[in-house]
């Protein structure tokens, strides 16, 4: 893992801040599971997510399918490359 994020976490785990913000969710994670595996620890942490070019709510179950569609997309444009 980056050694970047590992330090994120850390700092999550100490409630240094509760807010998370990406200008794309590829640039977070590329792979469905790690994605889902941080987005579980945003949550025990009470931790937003936001993206500025991306528009999604995860509160609804169409936010929610948004996301998995970004979240694919990143990892099978990695498979590509």
């Amino acid at each position: 893992m980056r050694p970047g994020l590992q330090q994120m976490l850390k700092d999550a785990q100490k409630g240094n801040f509760d807010i998370i913000v990406c200008t794309k969710i590829d640039r977070l994670s590329r792979s469905i599971r790690d994605f889902f595996e941080l987005n579980d620890i945003f949550e025990k942490y009470n931790i937003k997510m936001v993206c500025t070019t991306q528009d999604f709510n995860t509160t609804t179950a169409a936010g929610r399918m948004f996301l998995n569609m970004l979240v694919s997309f990143g990892e099978y444009e990695r498979e590509i490359i």
